[in-house]
């Protein structure tokens, strides 16, 4: 029932909330501290550094312990193994940013959304496997929720390209 509480809750904050016209800038809805705001846009600094570094065990600490994630064109990464395991096949990036659009939040819940681009060369994920060179810019969407210690944690993460999707030869 918390669940569909949550969801509720969130589809309610970002109907309220409205679009932002904040270009790069956090929007604040009326509902979240300040600190608590620029706390969050905390979190999307920490996950840039850590994919810079290809340091993918500080990438997940900025999530819950059963976090879902919503990666393109793949199914739904259920759990911290899924998406473990999705994090360490990943290449080594390049170049990655993420940039915070969008913040509101009531209580111990929040959304969060913005932009993000990366690039990386062709080369080899964590187990040897020949990974394509990717370059991308896109948004994404987070849902997080505050922490008895009060650091905040992505709970759902969605991300898609802006770029359009590759071309499939017809047979």
């Amino acid at each position: 029932m918390r669940v569909l509480k949550v969801l509720s809750a969130t589809y309610l904050l970002a109907a309220c909330a409205g679009p932002s016209s904040s270009g790069n800038k956090s929007a604040v809805a009326e509902n979240i501290s300040a600190a608590d705001s620029a706390a969050i846009v905390g979190v999307t600094g920490r996950l840039v550094a850590a994919a810079r570094a290809g340091n993918w065990d500080a990438w997940g600490a900025e999530f819950v312990a059963d976090p879902v994630r919503f990666p393109p064109n793949a199914p739904a990464l259920v759990g911290k193994t899924a998406a473990d395991a999705f994090n360490h096949a990943s290449p080594k990036f390049s170049a990655f940013d993420g940039t915070v659009t969008f913040v509101a939040g009531m209580g111990d819940i929040a959304v969060a959304s913005g932009t993000y681009k990366l690039s990386a060369p062709a080369g080899r994920d964590a187990s040897g496997k020949p990974t394509p060179a990717v370059n991308d810019d896109g948004k994404f969407m987070q849902f997080l929720t505050k922490q008895a210690d009060g650091t905040w944690k992505i709970a759902r993460d969605i991300w898609n390209s802006n770029l359009p999707a590759p071309r499939v030869a017809p047979k």
